[in-house]
């Protein structure tokens, strides 16, 4: 997408951030289950957290 921009000059900022504030939400996640030790009922908690 970044070099498809370079590219064509489009202005794709507002996608790129929302991709990057995924990304975010994800390592935060996979930090959350970390720290759970792999408890399977933390686990279950942030599967439906990322289904909703």
């Amino acid at each position: 997408m970044i070099a498809r921009q370079t590219e064509s000059n489009e202005d794709h900022s507002a996608e790129i951030d929302r991709l990057q504030s995924d990304v975010y939400a994800l390592r935060d996640r996979l930090d959350q289950l970390r720290d759970s030790h792999l408890d399977f009922s933390a686990l279950y908690r942030i599967l439906q957290q990322g289904r909703t």
